[in-house]
């Protein structure tokens, strides 16, 4: 999931593409992002 949201550039439209449940680990991985990781 991780390699695939790098892929699609972490974009937030991206988030109506995934699957609910993993709203916590899309936010956590942008959070991520966003800090430079």
């Amino acid at each position: 999931i991780e390699a695939a949201l790098r892929a699609a550039g972490v974009e937030d439209a991206h988030v109506e593409l995934i699957d609910p449940s993993l709203e916590d680990v899309f936010v956590t991985l942008v959070g991520r992002h966003a800090a430079g990781e």
